[in-house]
């Protein structure tokens, strides 16, 4: 038992963690960032301390695991080619996935909310809310080919 432990242990410390796919999006690296973060927010969750998903706090926590999740995906979808031909396939829609999911995150909290619902006051100058008229639209349609795209 100990042994295979050990054998697991070294094979872990010979993975590069830092440079697959590249050194710009290493897998490992956005994982561990991922997995961290998100068991930062479960935690909070669990608790009963929703201070990350309220307006009042910063939204640190919930761009981290965002942005490193969406990284994670793509460093994982280049990776899909160095997987078994059987599970290429899974790899990939589970990266797509993981995409759409972590977009679904930014996009129902209270601070994206919030920075958008002040673009549908009727008082804000003309420029500013064709502006903002613009920018939900694209929101309009990420929401669209996203929700499609997970199915």
């Amino acid at each position: 038992m100990m042994k295979s432990i050990l054998k697991k242990g070294k094979k872990l410390k010979q993975l590069n963690w830092f440079t697959t796919p590249s050194i710009v999006i290493p897998h490992g690296l956005w994982g561990i960032i991922s997995v961290i973060s998100g068991l930062c927010l479960i935690f909070h969750s669990i608790t009963g301390n929703l201070d990350p998903y309220k307006r009042s706090s910063s939204p640190l926590i919930l761009i981290l695991y965002s942005i490193s999740t969406v990284f994670n995906a793509i460093a994982g979808y280049q990776l899909t080619d160095k997987a078994w031909v059987e599970t290429r396939d899974v790899f990939k829609q589970c990266a797509v996935l993981q995409v759409c999911l972590a977009y679904f995150v930014v996009r129902f909290s209270c601070h994206f909310s919030e920075t958008l619902l002040p673009s549908l006051n009727p008082m804000l100058d003309i420029n500013i809310r064709s502006t903002n008229n613009i920018t939900l639209s694209v929101v309009r349609v990420l929401d669209i080919l996203l929700s499609l795209s997970s199915i």
